[in-house]
């Protein structure tokens, strides 16, 4: 499988846990915009480069991981007195580093 399709696949699987977590529990309206707006980034992300392959994504995937990254341990730090949220939004943003390093790695050829 090439690293262009792992990274795809890590984007989407990220933006739907994102926004389905973000769904059902978060309550902050601006956390909830922002998690919202990023889960659908990342879903467009890792479905374009599927679709097509175009090198100008790599870009906006690694900026989409900063991002991404920024605002989950922000989350995080924020909800420190929640165990389940401070994992879960641990863990979000980790699905963010493996795609983006993933992405950045070159393509290995078939043997």
């Amino acid at each position: 499988m090439s690293t262009r399709v792992v990274s795809s696949s890590l984007w989407i699987v990220a933006g739907v846990l994102g926004i389905g977590t973000s769904l059902v529990f978060r309550v902050e309206p601006v956390a909830w915009a922002i998690t919202i707006t990023l889960g659908i980034l990342a879903v467009l992300v890792g479905t374009v480069p599927l679709l097509r392959a175009d090198p100008r994504v790599a870009p906006w995937s690694v900026a989409l991981g900063i991002a991404w990254v920024s605002c989950y341990i922000a989350l995080a730090v924020w909800q420190l007195d929640d165990p389940a949220a401070l994992i879960t939004d641990v863990g979000l943003a980790l699905f963010a580093v493996a795609a983006v390093v993933v992405g950045r790695r070159p393509a290995v050829a078939a043997a």
